[in-house]
């Protein structure tokens, strides 16, 4: 561990492994609004226009007595539109772990994998909680609004294997397949 910012002890990592991990985010991000945008071509879910409609009708209307039925629209499908695209990412990234054996195409092209902290961990139990591990990301961030996702990925920057918190619970944590171990 090494001093860092405000006393916090930050966790050595192998050079450029906490940007690889966040690129590899947001290439998974980019993949995800694209496949977003191509699911709402093909089924109308979910639906973020309405939502964009009903904010601006909310705002067009001012302060009267309406307002309050407007804003339950809003916030009506502006719920549904959240829950149908965590309910989709949730899928998504749970079916590339699966494929990718322990990883996402970002994960991939950073060099990353998600392997069991136990290495003697069957892959069948490893696959499920890797599921798991997609799943309480996306509970985190419906019912928290994401401040526990964010407080679960500033656990990345002190754990000693450089492990999110639902890493943490589910015992995985997320290798450098570029970092070469140095030799004594």
């Amino acid at each position: 561990m090494k001093r860092g910012f405000l006393g916090i002890q930050f966790s050595i990592a192998p050079k450029g492994y906490r940007k690889r991990r966040f690129f590899a985010f947001v290439i998974d991000a980019a993949i995800l609004v694209i496949i977003m945008a191509v699911y709402y071509k093909i089924t109308g879910k979910p639906d973020y226009p309405a939502v964009s409609v009903a904010m601006h009708a909310v705002q067009a209307e001012g302060d009267t007595e309406n307002t309050q039925a407007l804003m339950n629209t809003f916030f009506t499908l502006f719920d549904t539109a959240y829950f149908q695209t965590l309910v989709i990412w949730f899928i998504w990234e749970a079916a590339q772990q699966i494929v990718f054996k322990g990883a996402t195409l970002g994960k991939l092209f950073m060099g990353l994998l998600i392997l069991p902290v136990n290495p003697k961990r069957g892959w069948p139990l490893h696959f499920l909680l890797m599921t798991l591990r997609s799943l309480i990301k996306m509970i985190f961030v419906y019912l928290f609004q994401g401040l526990p996702f964010f407080i679960a990925l500033l656990s990345i920057l002190v754990t000693q294997r450089w492990q999110a918190g639902y890493d943490v619970f589910v015992k995985t944590y997320v290798k450098d397949l570029r970092d070469k171990p140095q030799e004594t």
